[in-house]
């Protein structure tokens, strides 16, 4: 087995995203990529925040289904609000 790196868990997370359906963009939010375009670098400096927020809380309950899966035939139910 290859030694893994840090790149290789940001490139899984990346790639699993964007399976999820993240966009493209806010993956690039996510890993913190910027364009290197006068655009990218001098003009544009949004931070995508709200992007970041939406496609990290897809990714968390992406890992958690894979870290511990429902049985299919066992039906969710909300957990009651603490009085």
């Amino acid at each position: 087995m290859e030694r893994i790196v840090p790149h290789d868990l940001r490139r899984t997370a990346s790639t699993h995203m964007r399976s999820i359906g993240v966009s493209r963009e806010d993956v690039k939010f996510v890993l913190a990529h910027r364009e290197t375009d006068v655009l990218g670098k001098v003009y544009d400096l949004y931070e995508g925040l709200d992007e970041k927020r939406r496609a990290l809380k897809l990714w968390a309950g992406y890992v958690d289904n894979l870290l511990s899966p429902k049985p299919p035939n066992v039906a969710q139910f909300p957990r009651a609000a603490a009085e």
